[in-house]
């Protein structure tokens, strides 16, 4: 978390698939849970994770991790230097007619209208070679990834994620491709 609770109110923990290095100033952050394992990566906020030195010197993870986005340096009050991943790989590759959506009441219109995506459908043929990126419709919160498909650029973040026996990350399948 951040030390500066004004960085949150501000959008500071924002991350919507935009560039935001270029007026970036370096917070510093606080580990919420000391008494937890230390892990080589952290839960920021909805829809980023920063990442260990160690990741940033490990050659298979940063393939994925230079194809999706830019890091966001941070500084630990114990010193210690982590990154966020602002994912910048933003693209549109949900099918919008075969997901599934939540129903919300739209006062406005006094009609349920569709929400929040549910249950991702994807077009496979629009899917980047970057195994880590966003979509519009759930980029501030969510960072998404493939595995087991053909067109990436490098292997899976998650085989690489397994394989390195990384800790700190959750991964939960929204979507397998039937065709």
């Amino acid at each position: 978390m951040p030390t500066d609770s004004k960085f949150v109110l501000n959008g500071g923990l924002v991350f919507d698939g935009r560039p935001r290095m270029e007026n970036w100033d370096p917070p510093e952050f606080y580990i919420q849970n000391p008494l937890t394992e230390k892990s080589d990566f952290y839960h920021i906020g909805s829809g980023c994770f920063a990442f260990s030195e160690n990741i940033r010197q490990n050659i298979e993870a940063m393939d994925s991790l230079e194809m999706a986005g830019e890091f966001l340096p941070i500084r630990l009050e114990t010193g210690e230097n982590l990154y966020i991943l602002n994912v910048t790989e933003c693209i549109n590759a949900l099918d919008k007619n075969r997901s599934e959506y939540s129903i919300v009441w739209d006062a406005e219109k006094n009609a349920q209208v569709k929400g929040s995506v549910r249950r991702c459908v994807f077009l496979s043929d629009r899917l980047s070679g970057s195994p880590i990126f966003k979509i519009p419709e759930l980029a501030r919160a969510k960072v998404l990834t493939v595995q087991g498909w053909s067109g990436l650029e490098c292997d899976s973040f998650i085989d690489v994620y397994e394989k390195q026996n990384f800790t700190g990350l959750l991964f939960d399948e929204m979507w397998k491709d039937e065709s």
